[in-house]
Formats: C-alpha cells, structure tokens, sequence
C-alpha cells in the first residue's frame, strides 16, 4: 500500500483511520509505505508492522511521491490509498484473488464515499458513461479502487510525474491499453469528499 501525504495537521486523523484500516486487512502479508514531503515526527501509532516512511525533498507532486514509493516497495502488487481514504477489511485479500483468478495484470474496484466525519454518504465509481476520455475503455478508476502487478506499473512507466493531483487517468488508459485490466464490482475502498 502505498500513501502520499503532505503531512498537514489536518489530515493527520484522516492518515491513522487509513493506518487502522490497514491493520485490520485479512490479508496481513503487507507493507505499507508513506511518502511525503514533510513528515510528522513520531505520529502513528504502530498498527501495522511494516511500515515505511519515505521523505522527499523540495516541492513535489502526489505523482512524484507515488513513483518514488514505488521503486521502493517489494510486495508483487501495488494498492493506493489517498491521505484521507479508508480499504475496508478484505480489500487487499479478495483484489489479489481477482486478478490471480481471472488472470489479469490489475483490477480496480468501486469504492463508496464518506464524508468528513466517516459516514457513508454515497457509492462511487468513475464509469465510462462520465468521462467522453474513456468511451472507449473498460473504464476510468481512483487511485484507490486500483490494485496493480508491480512489474506492471514499472513497464507502463508509473504516474505521470509533472501532475500535482493525485488522479491520473491517463495511466487508467495506459494500463488499459498496455494490460489486462478487470473491473471488481464489489465496493472494497471508502473515498472521503469534503465540503
């Protein structure tokens, strides 16, 4: 699992549910790595094991932290999760038992949406019926809802490093023309709005 985070004390409560979601994984192989910029001394309390923090300098995009995180993981499939957002308990388990299963290369998932507070105000999923990008591909997904074979993500080349969001839907299509993407449809990520 990999985080991008830019530390901010109001995210902070946000980043320890998406830690305690973590631990909470049926599938308790995982690491988890946090890539940030300014990092907040001694802030998370330990729930998962394998953890790690990995700092950057200067001012960089959420893009760029995901690519650095990436060269740095060792687990065979990589997930995403947004500072703010939240995988419910068999995310990790049944993603990686799709893709194995149905032989694939990625697979993302619907996710349902929360608000600040953590109550479920809604259910997600970016279809090919919102975007004209995506008319004609599987579908355009979140970070979140995305799980991806490692070796994967490094031939099509990673996240786009100049942009400073966190979504990249041109990878969406990269991985759509360059693998075998599945579509889950089972809500396994929680995705926070903010007014």
């Amino acid at each position: 699992y990999i985080t991008a985070t830019q530390w901010n004390e109001p995210r902070l409560e946000f980043i320890r549910e998406g830690e305690k979601s973590l631990a909470a994984q049926t599938e308790a192989d995982i690491e988890w790595i946090i890539a940030s910029v300014n990092p907040a001394p001694g802030c998370l309390d330990g729930l998962v094991e394998t953890k790690h923090v990995l700092v950057t300098k200067g001012q960089v995009g959420i893009a760029h932290l995901m690519n650095e995180a990436m060269k740095f993981a060792r687990g065979e499939y990589l997930a995403f999760m947004d500072d703010d957002n939240r995988k419910l308990p068999n995310f990790g388990e049944a993603m990686t038992w799709f893709i194995v299963g149905q032989g694939m290369q990625a697979a993302y998932s619907f996710a349902r949406v929360i608000d600040g507070a953590g109550h479920v105000v809604g259910t997600h999923h970016v279809s090919t019926t919102d975007y004209p990008l995506a008319l004609h591909q599987p579908g355009i997904w979140f970070n979140d809802e995305l799980v991806v074979k490692r070796g994967t993500m490094e031939a099509i080349g990673g996240f786009d490093a100049d942009l400073q969001a966190g979504e990249d839907y041109e990878l969406a299509l990269r991985l759509c023309l360059d693998a075998c993407v599945g579509r889950f449809d089972l809500q396994l990520a929680e995705v926070r709005v903010h007014g």
